[in-house]
């Protein structure tokens, strides 16, 4: 168990272990660097996912980690109210996204119907206003109910969470400012509802019948265009 808890440290730091120079077989520092990493959410990060049966019920609970690194070259010339400008400026980001999960499950009425309640945080280190789990709690709700051996009728409801586009939040402005991280930029999160019907005629194909409500709050939204990031080249 040493040796496979060791390994699973080395996988999942490579690309901090390149970029903090730290060696793969150093695998106590890279211990320490994870540790330290995640300390606010205060639980164990071994295994990463997992799965608890009892009394018919199912536990699906784990954690995720993710290094990210952006870089953007950009030269451009404009016109606003008729007024030329340059936009001339090089952009870098290192982010270190983190994430946490937990899914209970279980079946009913001979296992034709299905309830399952999930909660999910995530979190980075890109600015104060990303940085909270607390800020990012997404909980999920769904039913399934078989109504045949191929066919089933579900409904789910839930908030989700993601991040903006890498290039809104690496842009910089001509002092080499990151606008967008002064801005107090914030996830995007969507609120969805879901209702349809699934059908499965043979073993390797599927035909799904659906309807949904979705809304988006904090999405981006361009000042130079008057147009939400979500509609651009609509």
């Amino acid at each position: 168990m040493k040796k496979n808890f060791n390994q699973y440290y080395v996988e999942i730091l490579k690309p901090i272990l390149i970029a903090t120079k730290i060696t793969k077989k150093d695998v106590s520092k890279a211990k320490v660097l994870l540790e330290k990493i995640l300390i606010f959410i205060k639980l164990p990060i071994w295994p990463p996912k997992n799965t608890i049966r009892k009394n018919g019920w199912k536990l699906n609970y784990g954690t995720g980690l993710e290094f990210a690194t952006y870089t953007n070259e950009t030269f451009q010339q404009i016109v606003i109210q008729n007024i030329p400008d340059t936009l001339n400026f090089s952009s870098s980001l290192n982010i270190l996204k983190a994430s946490l999960f937990g899914q209970l499950s279980k079946q009913f009425l001979n296992d034709d119907l299905v309830i399952s309640l999930g909660l999910r945080t995530d979190q980075n280190n890109y600015s104060k206003s990303m940085s909270n789990p607390l800020d990012q709690l997404s909980p999920r709700f769904s039913i399934s109910y078989s109504v045949s051996d191929k066919s089933s009728l579900n409904f789910n409801v839930g908030r989700y969470f993601q991040l903006p586009a890498y290039t809104v939040m690496g842009y910089r402005n001509n002092d080499n400012v990151l606008v967008n991280k002064e801005n107090n930029l914030t996830y995007i999160n969507n609120n969805h509802l879901v209702f349809g019907l699934e059908n499965n005629p043979g073993t390797y194909s599927k035909i799904t019948l659906e309807g949904f409500f979705k809304k988006y709050n904090n999405y981006p939204f361009l000042l130079r265009d008057s147009i939400c990031l979500a509609n651009l080249g609509g």
